[in-house]
């Protein structure tokens, strides 16, 4: 999605995306987080 954003925004859209807790970590960090943490 950021790639998305980032590239709408070069033709002067406004994004926003969702930050979901433990998306960007490592795979084995990742694992610790469940959806419950995203509500």
């Amino acid at each position: 999605m950021k790639a998305l954003a980032e590239f709408l925004h070069q033709y002067s859209y406004t994004c926003y995306t969702a930050s979901y807790s433990g998306h960007g970590l490592a795979i084995d960090d990742f694992l610790n987080y469940t959806s419950t943490d995203w509500l």
